[in-house]
């Protein structure tokens, strides 16, 4: 993972593979409150294209003046923020929409290791992650990233209650309804 942490009138832009623990390390060396900015999926080539990018922002190793050009790149990046997996900001991910990459992420998995397991690259890893948020991913794919990372995948049909009509509308019984999955609310 790519990080940048902001530290005063600074910002570090580091790799981890476990963001956390290297968060608990720099914060233990520095007097002030750390703020992570942001995480993204990278490997150290990612760092070092960072690095040399913001270069003309360099104040010492790691730590680059904070500047609005690098608030823009953090700012554009922010779609694909992974601070929320670390409980380090508020969830900007839909886990109805983002099932694969909450797992890879949940288990400290760079999509490098991913692709690794899956026997494909890490673009083609990152493309399975897009395509199931966007909605064109396939079942077979879908199988295939959830058994590299130790899952079953279920798929199933569940009648809805016969009783709602059009989408979003509550059950016509009302609290009456016997339907086990109804979404009606039942006091």
């Amino acid at each position: 993972m790519v990080y940048f942490i902001r530290q005063g009138e600074f910002i570090k832009i580091g790799f981890t593979e476990s963001p956390l623990k290297r968060l608990s390390q720099l914060q233990t060396a520095n007097p002030t409150n750390l703020e992570v900015l942001l995480i993204i999926d990278g490997e150290r080539d990612l760092e070092a294209k960072y690095h040399e990018l913001f270069k003309d922002h360099a104040h010492r190793g790691e730590w680059f003046f904070d500047c609005p050009h690098i608030q823009e790149h953090i700012s554009i990046n922010m779609q694909y923020d992974l601070r929320p997996f670390y409980g380090l900001a508020a969830s900007s991910i839909d886990p109805s929409k983002q099932k694969l990459k909450g797992l890879r992420i949940e288990r400290n998995m760079s999509l490098k290791q991913l692709g690794d397991l899956m026997d494909v690259s890490k673009q083609s890893a990152k493309e399975a992650e897009d395509r199931e948020q966007d909605g064109s991913i396939t079942l077979k794919t879908m199988e295939r990233y959830a058994n590299a990372l130790g899952y079953e995948l279920h798929y199933e049909f569940s009648k809805k209650c016969k009783y709602i009509k059009r989408e979003g509308e509550s059950c016509t019984l009302n609290n009456n309804c016997t339907y086990p999955r109804c979404k009606t609310l039942r006091v």
